[in-house]
């Protein structure tokens, strides 16, 4: 059940930059939205949040292997020497991937699948799609740690300088996140083609990214275009960071971050200004 205390009021679009405060406010309705989703969606496996490590070693794997043996992309001028460079090369980039993909796509779907709660319970309602976002959040911040784990033991050694900037490259990704998110819901509340929009430039950006290349390898014609895509600068980052072990450049990380702050100050004004009208919509 909700908390009484959880009250939305129609006035939120005139009051966007109480957005913080009353997701203060409401962090236990968050909370236990997030713990009900990861309940169901690990309720009846026998391994439970183990799978949230298992997915993506799973998929790296599989990669892996179609990649190096059966299409060998390694060798010179690619800037992968080894099977297990690949392999890292991939993990590093796989997981925070999942965590922008997963993420968006419940958030798309976030305010459909709760009609019921919206049109009967009054409440923050950027609670929905952000509670979708944070399964994903919960299953990134369990597979990222035993990734750096595995990689500093058996690749990389202690870790080093480059390691203590991941907080900051995390940070733009779930600011970016967030903000997608709630541009994607409350969209999709409105025009249901939105999900179906947001699964196919997903699969686009997921080959328009650097999780199974490296960036070395986009022709040099395309480089500043294919840039524009903020999840490209943040996975260079990651890599940056923990494979080569060093900081990521000022200049990479300065085009997602204001993607992030952008996406964020336009999903919190666009969903405090629709959301009087969802329950109508839904």
């Amino acid at each position: 059940m909700l908390s009484g205390r959880a009250i939305y009021s129609n006035a939120a679009p005139s009051r966007p930059w109480a957005f913080l405060p009353e997701l203060i406010r409401h962090r236990e309705v968050l909370v236990r939205l997030v713990a009900k989703d990861l309940k169901v969606r690990y309720r009846y496996a026998l391994i439970g949040f183990a799978w949230a490590v298992l997915e993506p070693l799973f998929l790296t794997l599989i990669l892996a292997f179609v990649f190096t043996m059966v299409f060998d992309i390694r060798g010179e001028g690619t800037g992968i020497e080894s099977r297990g460079q690949y392999a890292a090369m991939i993990l590093v980039a796989l997981i925070p991937w999942q965590f922008f993909s997963n993420g968006l796509s419940a958030a798309a779907n976030s305010l459909v699948d709760n009609r019921s709660l919206i049109g009967k319970v009054r409440f923050m309602r950027e609670v929905v799609p952000l509670s979708a976002i944070g399964v994903a959040l919960v299953n990134f911040l369990i597979a990222y740690p035993v990734m750096l784990l595995v990689g500093f033991i058996l690749m990389w050694g202690l870790p080093g300088v480059g390691a203590l900037y991941l907080l900051a490259i995390f940070l733009i990704q779930v600011a970016l996140v967030a903000g997608l998110g709630l541009l994607l819901a409350c969209g999709n509340a409105y025009y249901r083609d939105i999900s179906y929009m947001t699964g196919v430039a997903l699969t686009f950006l997921f080959y328009a990214s650097p999780i199974l290349y490296l960036v070395d390898m986009v022709p040099q014609s395309l480089y500043y275009f294919y840039m524009l895509n903020p999840m490209a600068c943040l996975i260079e980052a990651y890599r940056f960071c923990l494979i080569e072990n060093a900081m990521p450049s000022v200049q990479l990380l300065a085009w997602p971050a204001t993607a992030a702050a952008l996406a964020l100050g336009a999903g919190i004004v666009v969903f405090r200004r629709l959301a009087p009208n969802l329950a109508d919509q839904l």
